[in-house]
């Protein structure tokens, strides 16, 4: 599979040197994978990859005396799906193009969509250790998607090759997630046909398990308000990556739930509809294109409005004002 992504850790830490200088230990050993090591002063990091068939495969150690940034460039788009295994804080992505930062906590997971650009990655203080993998999504067909619900912007982003990153609602890393992980890296194979029988195997149970612990979390366990949050992430989602001609009756189909009890749910618990809840986040898209002195043709465009008019109306009647006007009161 083609090596999309590129860490440049010598931007962070120096040139490689040999695994015998450094003090700290990986996590996860990767059998037959390919190593490098990097020292600068106190800071250690360690990349084990592996490049197989139907996924590539990182494991990144690192031990900083500071928080420390870490530039990478994404060659092409791809769904990564990302553990953060141990660390003592957050870690951030940073999306240039997009001005975007996704989080991901500790002992926590995200699959994040990711398009070719330029990115950084934050990392605290102290030891953090993390796996990533993307994957072919030619592994998603025939409708064998449906029931993964909160992967379903992120499928429709890579297939559309949309330029936007988005991330799908976070979700527990355990006990059987690490060991499903270390049974994955410890038993990898290179120029062996059962390998990439394993690795499919593997990914096929890190999204099932995925699927389980988002399920527990955000919907058996106080179920309606979770899904509340749900709906709310992906309607937010959704209008990023299409816009305006985004329909809310698509959410029904990737819940798999009536639309009125959707519905019913998300002014529950945020006294709002979910059609009120998506003007407002396109109101919102199409004011900072305004301010930042796009004509309107351009925020009709972008914010994918069929007509021209079709935006006019629609601003005009949230905001008591054409788009030529509100720059002139508000973008001073």
């Amino acid at each position: 599979m083609l090596k999309s992504l590129q860490l440049q850790l010598d931007a962070t830490f120096g040139t490689a040197v040999e695994a015998h200088h450094l003090t700290m230990k990986s996590l996860m050993v990767m059998k037959k994978g390919n190593n490098q090591h990097y020292k600068r002063a106190q800071s250690e990091a360690i990349l084990q990859e592996f490049d197989g068939l139907l996924a590539f495969i990182n494991l990144l150690d690192v031990k900083s005396t500071d928080k420390c940034i870490i530039p990478f460039k994404i060659i092409k788009s791809d769904i990564h799906l990302i553990h953060l295994l141990k660390s003592s804080g957050s870690i951030l992505i940073k999306d240039l193009q997009g001005n975007k930062t996704y989080t991901i906590n500790p002992l926590r997971g995200r699959y994040i969509y990711l398009p070719a650009g330029l990115y950084e990655l934050h990392i605290p203080k102290g030891q953090s250790h993390l796996s990533n993998l993307y994957f072919r999504c030619k592994i998603f067909r025939d409708g064998n998607e449906r029931p993964f619900h909160f992967l379903h912007p992120l499928i429709e982003a890579h297939r559309s090759q949309s330029i936007y990153s988005c991330v799908s609602i976070d979700f527990e890393v355990g006990t059987r997630t690490r060991a499903h992980i270390k049974h994955l890296v410890s038993n990898l194979k290179k120029g062996k046909l059962e390998n990439e029988e394993h690795i499919f195997t593997a990914v096929k149970e890190l999204i099932r398990l995925s699927s389980e612990k988002i399920f527990n979390e955000y919907e058996r366990v106080d179920g309606n308000e979770k899904t509340a949050l749900a709906l709310h992430d992906s309607i937010r989602t959704y209008c990023e990556l299409e816009g305006h001609s985004f329909t809310l009756t698509k959410l029904a189909e990737d819940f798999g739930a009536n639309f009125r009890n959707l519905n019913k749910i998300h002014f529950k618990y945020f006294n709002k509809t979910m059609q009120q809840y998506k003007n407002e986040v396109i109101l919102k898209q199409a004011t900072d294109l305004i301010l930042a002195g796009n004509p309107s043709s351009n925020v009709s465009d972008t914010c994918n409005f069929k007509h021209r008019d079709t935006f006019n109306h629609f601003f005009y009647r949230h905001t008591g004002m054409s788009p030529t006007e509100y720059f002139k009161t508000q973008g001073k």
